[in-house]
């Protein structure tokens, strides 16, 4: 059980006559904790640096980019979306790479995983004879 999940249960007591009613009870909801998340934050607060500051932002920034001219000598400016029209279309190279990267995966991804269920296996039954 979890203290969110712990309900407080007080009497009642009338102003009126000062005697406690047996049947009135209140519910009141549980304290915030506000203060205790701040820990849990500071704890994440690396790995949140590193998502958007080091993963997100980037990733962001080049997908702007991907929508310009850009040469790292001047100054980005908007083609739209020329350069895909342009990759698609009329760049040789681009279908040499899809064929090179589907290659990659379809001959890495399955021996990674063979290598990996023989690591296993040899670990499970214990490497001497």
């Amino acid at each position: 059980m979890t203290n969110s999940s712990v309900r407080v249960v007080t009497r009642v007591r009338r102003a009126d006559s000062g005697v406690q009613s047996p049947g009135a009870a209140v519910v009141r909801p549980p304290r915030p904790k506000h203060r205790h998340n701040r820990a849990g934050y500071l704890f994440l607060l690396p790995w949140m640096v590193g998502i958007f500051g080091l993963t997100l932002a980037p990733m962001l920034y080049s997908l702007f980019l991907s929508f310009t001219k850009f040469d790292l000598l001047s100054s980005p400016r908007w083609a739209g979306l020329e350069n895909y029209r342009e990759m698609f279309t009329d760049d040789p190279r681009f279908m040499q790479s899809v064929r090179v990267t589907l290659t990659y995966v379809a001959v890495s991804v399955p021996l990674k995983l063979i290598c990996a269920l023989v690591v296993a296996l040899a670990l499970n039954r214990g490497l001497s004879p």
